[in-house]
């Protein structure tokens, strides 16, 4: 495992456009990117927000983090996200931070992006999906999509699809909705899928304000006690357990395509593999600040709902923290590798059963 831990330096001014990306669903949002081009190829700089719920600097690390392990042992056109630091942009979009992720532009100059959601209203029977609501630290229910009558006659997408579905599982991506799968679409025809993008809300790189505050909040949500820990590998059981969702996308996914399964489950070995031999390490390279992962909450007193005294007063009362990054490189280490030696068994076991 390859992991590169250094930050771009980019200054806003120099930039070659801003692109502009709006969310359909029922919440609905406004996101700008800057663009910046780079050997005849544009770059886009991804800023974290400070509106974004439980929105931290280790959501650029979780972005570096697992676009890296699936290009590396899954999907090799997936682009490889950087660390990144944009001065002055902060300027024009004070709901935004200076710091970010830098990553290779997905757009073609021959077709057109469009998400999964987009494809869904656009079809009859995948219509029910048109009221849905992205919240974040929720998995989504993929099945009927799956089963849908535009994506049976697209097998080469659907396949496609279940792969980034299985990699969001591999993630625990408490945020991949429906407008994370995105599609290249020619001519009013979808032509393929895109390669995966969009790795913040990995459950590993979420709430690490402390050691204490991580185990509790997992325990509450999804995780185990240490105690059971030593015992047995229990995450990901408790996770389906608490999230019918993963379960019934799994067992789809394992039924429909088992010889896909097997690929993954091959890589997914690989992977293991590895992170028995080589600790995974992050690097602070003057990235990280003292934050707090309810930070948002003043971001959107402030910049949603214009109350200056509110978000002072929720400021106030909002420590910032700073843990030591050599602890939450052995958290990382250790959670990651028993919720992936657990989902190897759970698919294994799966798979016998069909």
């Amino acid at each position: 495992m390859n992991f590169d831990w250094s930050v771009i330096y980019l200054n806003y001014n120099n930039k070659l456009k801003n692109l502009d990306s709006y969310a359909k669903g029922v919440v609905k949002s406004n996101k700008f990117f800057p663009v910046f081009k780079e050997n005849n190829q544009e770059f886009i700089f991804k800023p974290l927000s400070k509106t974004k719920p439980l929105c931290t600097p280790y959501f650029a690390y979780s972005e570096v983090f697992w676009s890296t392990v699936i290009n590396q042992y899954f999907l090799k056109d997936t682009p490889i996200y950087k660390l990144a630091v944009c001065q002055d942009i902060e300027l024009e979009f004070p709901s935004k931070y200076n710091k970010g992720t830098y990553v290779e532009s997905l757009i073609r100059p021959d077709s057109k992006l469009v998400n999964l959601y987009e494809i869904c209203i656009k079809y009859a029977d995948t219509k029910f999906i048109k009221d849905y609501t992205n919240f974040c630290e929720e998995f989504y229910d993929y099945t009927k999509i799956i089963n849908s009558k535009f994506m049976n006659q697209r097998d080469d997408l659907n396949q496609k699809l279940c792969y980034q579905i299985l990699l969001s599982i591999l993630k625990a991506d408490q945020n991949y909705h429906y407008e994370n799968p995105l599609f290249y679409e020619k001519n009013n025809e979808i032509i393929d899928i895109a390669p995966m993008i969009d790795h913040e809300f990995s459950i590993f790189f979420m709430h690490l304000d402390s050691m204490f505050y991580h185990k509790y909040y997992l325990l509450n949500k999804t995780y185990y006690s240490l105690e059971e820990q030593q015992k047995a590998n229990l995450f990901l059981d408790e996770l389906f357990k608490k999230s019918n969702e993963l379960a019934i996308n799994l067992d789809l996914i394992i039924k429909k395509y088992p010889k896909l399964t097997k690929d993954f489950l091959e890589r997914l070995n690989c992977f293991i593999t590895d992170l028995k031999k080589y600790k995974i390490i992050l690097e602070d390279n003057n990235f990280i600040e003292p934050f707090n992962s309810f930070n948002f909450k003043v971001g959107q007193a402030l910049y949603k709902e214009n109350d200056i005294n509110k978000a002072n007063e929720l400021k106030k009362n909002l420590t910032q923290y700073n843990p030591s990054l050599e602890e939450i490189n052995e958290l990382l280490n250790e959670e990651i590798l028993n919720y992936s030696i657990n989902l190897e068994n759970i698919i294994n076991k799966k798979l016998l059963l069909r």
